[in-house]
């Protein structure tokens, strides 16, 4: 059964398209290493996905101003004021064996600070196809260290915009914020990732993490 392969990395418009094999015929040299589509199914679910990604980029609320993302990169910071970020695993960097067709692994994000600061839109930047946020979680804690659970959401998506009227009680003195981001993929290679946290000004926090197959 042909299996829809994810949509390559820094994919453009103009790569999607057909690869020369379907129509000739033969099989391809590359197989599914190969950039273009290996039939109208995977071409079609590829225009899919590239258009979702450029959707969620128009809604994320980090500024696409003054130069390039390469000037945008400065704004980003290992830790900001006010922010303790920790992950499980303790060490994020993952290597996983080439003993299977399909690959998975999860992480959990929690991003520990004071309830005025407002909860975060959170985006994974890299290999979206590969990348995805699966549940949300807020908690806040009162001046006893008492814990209310303020949102718990399940989603598939590799940006996360706090649309919901969540509504941060006075008496919160701190929120958790936690973020569980999984990895699917059925090549091996390496995959480096970037998790970003927007709080609505800059620097913004990031966390980068790696995983590695074979």
């Amino acid at each position: 059964m042909f299996v829809v392969r994810p949509l390559p990395h820094g994919a453009l418009k103009g790569d999607l398209r057909l690869c020369l094999s379907v129509q000739s015929r033969i099989i391809c040299k590359f197989g599914r290493g190969c950039r273009f589509a290996h039939s109208k199914t995977e071409l079609d679910s590829w225009t899919k996905l590239f258009e979702e990604r450029l959707k969620e980029r128009r809604e994320i609320r980090i500024p696409d101003n003054e130069h390039s993302l390469k000037h945008h990169e400065l704004q980003c910071k290992d830790s900001i004021p006010g922010v303790e970020l920790t992950c499980n695993p303790v060490v994020p960097n993952v290597q996983l064996a080439e003993d299977r067709d399909d690959h998975y692994y999860e992480w959990e994000f929690c991003a520990r600070f004071e309830a005025k600061l407002g909860l975060p839109a959170v985006e994974l930047l890299n290999f979206r196809s590969n990348f995805h946020f699966t549940k949300i979680k807020v908690v806040g804690f009162d001046r006893n260290n008492k814990a209310t659970t303020i949102l718990s959401k399940e989603l598939k998506s590799s940006v996360y915009i706090p649309k919901e009227k969540v509504v941060l009680e006075s008496q919160m003195q701190k929120i958790e914020f936690r973020v569980s981001v999984a990895f699917q993929a059925s090549l091996f290679g390496s995959f480096s990732q970037r998790l970003l946290f927007n709080f609505g000004q800059q620097p913004f926090l990031k966390k980068d993490f790696n995983i590695d197959i074979g």
